[in-house]
């Protein structure tokens, strides 16, 4: 595990002194030392990422890149001088250096300062405005300090601890980096220039106790790596001894990929919403005021546990004492990260405030980067970065400067957190880094009640479509259940965005316009991050409003001896009665808080509580009616279920309306866990409802909106009322559009319908009919240009166009709820499974397992039999699903819609960019399972080859293709063309300008080339009109050379290729030897013209052959050499397995074949062998082979007769040890032989089990029929015309002794004659083992050809053994000439069988 590179070399080294000398680690804790510490600020970052956010989401990657590659030469310079890098702070680090040994002596002190502003001043003569990227340089400004300093380590919450460094050195050195004017300055304290002043140039700044240092005096001090010294003597015990203490320091996000040695793929874009936290606690006297940061830092972990956040940063810099949190960090990403990061800075905000630490807070939302940052050497950080930390950082200092508010939120964090907060707009300010003003909002008290997400935030238009066959569905159970006052129960499921809570809130509006009050009291809830860190969070706020609403008409104060006085008698208060109606100051952090009382103990006493606060109320009010409304009941916890089944059951005149989603849970875990939920709600469900009458309960499910609803939704909220594609390439003469396919079902459908139907369709099939992912969709392709509106009219680009065609949305930004919906659920399976769905979404949302595992980075950790397996974890989690599989391949859709939008816009555009271009190579290589319409294959192709080579630039020019790529997509043309097999299609056209015959005037020719030849024409309509009149034709087998000119021959054409050609036709007439020269518009059509020429000319010069000598063959690789065949082998051992079990599962009403299983087991156990084990055999045969020629010819010398090779001999069998075989080596006693024996008995004795109660002879009627068959027996044998009757004496299978002892022994034990049947039949199989009969009986047993198995049995009662044919043989059922006698077809003649009983499959 690389954990060394997450801590600095200082922290290592004194968790291992501790170690060894057996101090347990404890928080909080203090390291003292005297010490240098060097503060450097990177100059031109804000410009850096103002400019780099331009471009998106990448840019927040490509911010990280460029402070990683100008860091990196940071830390090589200051790891030669031996400092340590303690702290990234963004675009700033902390060093400090390691502690001379003589604590007490300044020398070695007095070096360390040298060492460190030697390092310092050679950063600032190398790096100062270096260009990192185009048009952007950095450069660094550096401050010093010297003195006694102090690490910090608290915390310890949840096993989690934070080291900081504090003391008057880091003040030193954030004073002097601020007297820095511009990049490119060090700057000393007087503290440092007191100790080494005389060795460097140096100039007092004016009004400030600081040094400008520009340059040396005498000789530079040697450099001595101290941090890496540290490092480098670590031993693998000592790294083992303190691993523990060390994952304490390192963020979970980033620890799960250290653990499998993954790091690289840590680094992620993500949604986040991130917080800017300012302690007003001094951090620097840690020597006095050790208790009170641990109290402080303890409880900020606790506010951010509580709600699943993570503590990113903790550290002391020139802007204070700053704490850096983020939600939406894994694996604790929540649907609601940024309500979550609102709610901690309230809870924050409100429990520092009792420990007299004041904080200010500033909270963003937006992509960023995050994952590691710093070098690839020796130190490192998981870190964020990118505009919306920036911004994080910016209107926390905001908050500082206002005294009124306390938290301030950007507009995205407003919009998402909106439907659970109450959040108004504040002002709008400028901030640092942007050029226009933003708008700044202000959280206030979480909502209660009915809310609903509002896509147009801050607007308060929240209507989507008309619903009202559902509306009427809901105010018809609400209005039955007031008129007749009778126990009701209605349930809403759905999923998120569907509108259930909008449908509630519009059916409750009209239900009390239609209703006076006095009929009804409406109490309502939703259960979201902030009721679920109290207990009981279903009834909570339920039990206060019926509590307040008694207090308001009873005019009572609203506090614990009220509720005594109405329903508690003396005694009987418990304190979950202070927490449930909130009597008494509340925290916010109840997720640390221990109860004394037993849980079951608490619900009894919750049970009666509210049995008699309900009952009293109704009492009280006996004409209104109580309706209860639970919102997001999805998140219900077991008790608040417990309390809400006993309330229904006890209580009349009530309703209970809850509103869930039956899919996507808020509080996702794992898949196993949400299961779990869902059966848990169901489960309360039942429960309901079996205490109603069945016509009081109503069941509604919210589905998606219909097509024609999502075209009556753009209408009313977008007012979108036509739409056009705005490239008329797509549209016929007469206006239509032209055809497009859509690749669905494994089809390649052909649409003629207007743009607006392909349209509507396309969002359908993505969004499922959930009006809020449609709106969140329009809203992205109107914001990035996708859709063009003018007026009411709106235009589809060719982008979207294309998008569409190819069913391809990943390089569009994902709605928003689905972002939300699909990132817990990625989060909460294993890193490796992510990792092979990053890499399958690259490929499609259909991938196959080949392409995969071709294209998988990672084939060490993954192997392909662990690839096998993680597919089929992640189909049992219902992640993908499988689509069609073969012989060598397995093919994979993804389950939930977005789920691959999801996982694939994490990646960083650096390995979508690898991975494209791989995909692209494989496409092919690697054949497609699914027909596909050729120009989708080929437009399937340029998309991957697109974004593989699509650069991120700050000037946004048109992207061009490489000429590899242009070459592989031209040739995919070519060959789908090519395989329509017409010789006549047309495989380019257009227009290109030719060169004279005497090669003075250039003219434009139209040209069409097909498979066979090129020709020119004088117009496009000469050839339309006759394709015979042309100017010019070309066979492509006698063009020997296409190559552009050199400048000379160009003139004034820039984009001009010249074809040599051994003939020609004109007029028909054949023509000799010429040059012909053509130009191109553009250097991309002289390119397209150049490959194309290339390829045709190639097949056509190999298809005159082919007509010519026939047809040849070369050496090319099948396409099965494109397959991982270990794989394909792993994949039908899986497939094996399964066909197996689904046999064994299937219904069988006689005994099987066991030869065949034989068989397969056989087959698979050669498959399976290792070659290693098949050497041993030919080994072991030849050694015994010459040993036992050689014991036959000594024999044969000896006794002077002749002996058969292969007999035994004397010494064989006096040296039998020398000759016997190695019974490991035999497939009878393999390992995985035994293992399939072991399996077959289980088999067998399954289905013996079965037979013996199929058998259709009872024992009953053979007894009967016993006298009748003896006489036949002494009855000569007949001779039937294509018949043979076969009977069997008992004299000829005479029973052996040891046999008839067991069925002596046997009979004494029969009970019952089902008992003696089967004894009967276990001591005949027990007698086919006997070679005794088997030789007697083998004659017969050539004879029958299997179609049946057959058993024969005679009469008499266990004197005749029955007789079994081998495995595997069949005959087949003829008919039956008598009762007692069965005609079997064997070998070509039916043969009579008397008593015989057949079992068949």
């Amino acid at each position: 595990m690389n954990l060394l590179g997450f801590v600095p070399a200082i922290v290592v080294q004194h968790l291992i002194d501790n170690k060894l000398k057996n101090i347990q680690p404890k928080v909080p804790e203090r390291q003292s030392f005297k010490s240098v510490v060097m503060f450097a600020d990177i100059s031109g970052f804000t410009n850096l990422t103002e400019q780099l956010s331009r471009i998106g989401p990448e840019g927040s990657e490509v911010i990280a890149f460029a402070i990683n590659r100008y860091m990196e030469l940071l830390v090589k310079s200051i790891g030669r001088s031996g400092g340590d890098i303690f702290k990234f702070a963004g675009d700033a680090m902390i060093v400090v250096w390691p502690p001379p040994s003589d604590q007490e002596s300044l020398t070695g002190l007095k070096i360390l300062l040298r060492q460190g502003i030697q390092s310092a001043l050679d950063i600032q003569q190398k790096l100062s405005d270096t260009f990192i990227l185009e048009d952007i340089k950095l450069s660094v400004k550096i401050g010093f300090g010297v003195g006694d300093i102090d690490i910090v380590y608290v915390g310890g919450v949840f096993n989690r601890s934070e080291y900081l460094a504090t003391g008057d050195p880091l003040i030193q050195a954030f004073e002097s980096e601020h007297c820095a004017t511009e990049g490119g300055q060090t700057i000393i304290s007087q503290q440092v220039y007191d100790l080494i002043g005389e060795h460097f140039n140096c100039i007092k700044i004016p009004e400030h106790h600081n040094y400008f240092v520009n340059g040396y005096k005498g000789q530079k001090v040697q450099n001595i790596s101290n941090a890496l010294m540290i490092t480098n003597k670590i031993t693998t015990q000592q790294l083992q001894l303190v691993r523990a203490d060390l994952q304490r320091f390192v963020p979970a996000a980033v620890l799960q990929f250290i653990l499998v040695d993954q790091e690289k793929w840590s680094s992620e874009l993500r949604r986040l919403s991130i917080v800017f936290v300012n302690l007003g606690i001094d951090l620097s006297m840690a020597q006095k005021n050790l208790q009170s940061i641990q109290k402080v830092i303890e409880t900020v972990q606790k506010c951010v546990y509580s709600y699943q956040g993570s503590l990113n940063k903790l550290l002391m810099d020139d802007k204070g004492s700053t704490l850096i949190v983020v939600f939406g960090l894994p694996p604790v990403s929540q649907q609601d990260d940024p309500t979550r990061a609102i709610l901690t800075s309230q809870a924050m905000q409100e429990e520092l405030s009792k420990i007299n630490c004041k904080c200010r807070i500033g909270i963003a939302t937006g992509f960023v980067f995050a994952g590691v940052v710093g070098t690839s050497g020796s130190r490192r950080e998981y870190s964020v970065i990118g505009d919306s930390v920036n911004l994080a950082a910016r209107l926390m200092q905001a908050a500082c400067l206002d005294e009124n508010e306390p938290i301030i939120v950007d507009e995205q964090t407003a919009k998402e957190a909106s439907y659970k907060l109450n959040i108004q707009p504040y002002k709008v300010i400028q901030v640092k880094g942007k050029t226009v003003d933003i708008p700044i909002y202000v959280p206030r008290l979480p909502l209660s009640g009915l809310n609903n997400h509002n896509p147009y935030y801050p607007s308060k238009d929240t209507s989507y479509v008309d619903r009202s066959d559902i509306e009427n569905k809901i105010q018809v159970s609400i209005q039955s259940f007031i008129q007749s006052n009778h126990k009701s129960f209605l349930y809403l499921k759905g999923q998120l965005g569907a509108g259930k809570s909008l449908l509630l809130q519009n059916s409750i509006k009209i239900i009390q316009k239609n209703n006076q009050k006095s009929k009804y009291v409406t109490l309502s809830t939703s259960i979201d991050s902030f009721t679920l860190q109290f207990p009981y969070c279903g009834l909570k706020q339920i039990a206060q409003q019926l509590l307040q609403l008694i207090c308001s008409r009873m005019q009572l104060e609203y506090n614990l001896e009220t509720l005594k006085q109405i329903v508690i008698k003396e005694n009987e208060a418990s304190m979950i009665f202070y927490e449930l109606f909130d009597f008494q100051e509340k925290s916010k952090i109840t997720l640390f808080q221990k109860r004394a009382d037993d849980e079951s103990n608490i619900i009894n006493k919750l049970k009666a509580l509210l049995f008699s606060l309900f009952k009293f109320y109704q009492n009280s009010q006996p004409q209104q009616s109580l309706i209860i409304i639970i919102d997001d009941a999805q998140n219900l916890e077991k008790n608040s279920i417990l309390l809400i089944r006993h309330i229904m059951k006890h209580i009349n005149n009530i309703m209970l309306i809850l509103s869930f989603r039956d899919i996507y849970f808020e509080q996702s875990q794992s898949y196993d866990k949400q299961l779990g939920q869902i059966e848990l709600i169901n489960d309360g469900i039942r429960h309901i409802t079996a205490t109603i009458d069945e016509e009081y309960v109503t069941e509604i499910k919210v589905q998606g909106l219909s097509q024609g609803q999502l075209y009556i939704l753009l209408q009313k909220q977008f007012k979108i009322f036509t739409i056009q594609f705005e490239d008329q390439s797509y549209r016929d003469q007469h206006g239509r559009s032209k055809s497009i396919y859509e690749y669905h079902n494994n089809k390649s459908l052909m649409m003629n319908e207007d743009p607006m139907t392909i349209f509507i369709s396309y969002m359908y099939s993505k969004t499922q009919g959930i009006p809020l992912t449609f709106i969140q969709m329009i809203q992205i392709f109107i914001r990035d240009q996708l859709i063009v509106t003018k007026s009411n009219q709106a235009y589809i680009t060719s982008q979207l166009l294309d998008m569409i065609i190819l069913e391809e949305q990943i390089t569009v930004e994902q709605p928003l709820s689905s972002l939300r919906i699909n990132g817990p659920i990625l989060d909460k399976i294993s890193c490796i499974e992510q990792l092979v769905l990053k890499i399958a979404s690259v490929i499609g949302n259909i991938f196959d397992i080949q392409t995969l595992d071709k294209i998988l980075p990672f084939k060490e950790t993954v192997p392909s039999e662990k690839l096998v397996k993680i597919l089929d974890d992640l189909e049992n989690e219902n992640i993908i699903e499988v689509m069609e599989k073969n012989e060598l391949n397995k093919y994979y859709r993804f389950t939930h819609s977005f789920m691959r939008e999801g996982i694939y816009q994490r990646l960083t555009y650096t390995y979508r960019r690898d991975f494209h271009k791989l995909v692209a190579q494989c496409l092919q290589e690697i054949p497609q399972q699914f027909p596909q319409n050729e120009q989708l294959e080929a437009l399937r192709l340029k998309f991957h080859w697109t974004l593989a080579e699509q650069k991120w630039t700050l000037n946004k020019n048109k992207m061009i293709l490489s000429h590899n790529a242009k070459r592989s997509i031209i040739i995919q043309q070519i060959q789908s063309k090519i395989r329509q097999n017409n010789p006549q299609v047309i495989i380019i056209s257009g227009v290109l300008e030719k060169k004279s015959e005497r090669n003075v005037t250039w003219a434009s020719r139209y040209c069409v080339m097909t498979q066979k030849e090129f020709r020119y024409y004088y117009h496009e309509q000469d050839y339309l009109i006759n394709q015979d009149s042309y100017l010019g034709r070309i066979s492509l087998s006698n063009i020997y050379s296409v190559l552009p000119l050199n400048e000379k021959e160009k003139g004034n054409k820039l984009f001009a290729f010249e074809l040599r050609v051994s003939q020609w036709i004109k007029r028909q007439k054949f023509q000799p030897r010429r040059e012909f020269y053509f130009a191109a518009l553009n250097e991309n059509q002289m390119e397209e013209w150049t490959i194309f020429f290339e390829f045709i000319r190639a097949k056509a010069i190999y298809d005159e052959f082919v007509n010519n000598f026939g047809k040849i063959q070369f050496p090319l690789p099948s396409y099965k050499d494109s397959y991982n065949m270990k794989l394909a082998f792993n994949l039908n051992k899986n497939s094996l397995q399964q066909q197996r079990n689904i046999k064994l599962r299937q219904k069988r009403q006689t005994i099987i074949s066991v030869n065949k299983v034989n068989k397969s087991i056989s087959e698979d156990n050669f498959s399976i062998g290792s070659m290693d084990k098949t050497k041993d055999r030919v080994k072991s045969m030849f050694n015994n082979g010459l040993l036992l020629l050689f014991s036959h010819i000594f024999e044969s010398s000896l006794n002077r007769y002749e002996l058969k090779v292969g007999s035994n001999t004397k010494a064989m069998k006096k040296f039998i040890h020398k000759f016997k075989i190695d019974q490991n080596l035999l497939d009878g006693n393999s390992p995985e032989m035994n293992k399939s024996r072991k399996r077959l008995s289980e088999i067998n004795s399954q289905t013996f089990a079965k037979s013996r109660q199929s058998l259709q002879v009872n024992l009953t009627e053979i007894r009967e029929e016993e006298p009748r068959l003896k006489e036949k027996e002494k009855t000569p044998k007949q001779s039937i015309v294509r018949s043979q009757k076969y009977e069997f004496q008992e004299e000829d299978y005479p029973v052996p002794q040891n046999i008839r002892k067991n069925q002596k022994m046997n009979s004494s034990k029969i009970s019952t004659p089902q008992q003696a049947e089967v004894q009967e039949q276990d001591a005949t199989y027990d007698m086919l083992s006997n070679t005794k009969y088997q030789s007697k009986t083998n004659s017969i047993r050539k004879e029958l050809q299997t179609q049946y198995m057959v058993c024969i049995k005679n009469t008499s009662s266990l004197s005749i053994p029955k007789l079994f044919l081998q495995k595997g043989q069949r005959v087949q059922l003829v008919g039956s000439s008598r009762q007692s006698e069965t005609q079997i077809l064997i070998n070509g003649q039916i043969s009579t069988f008397s008593s015989l009983d057949f079992i068949h499959e």
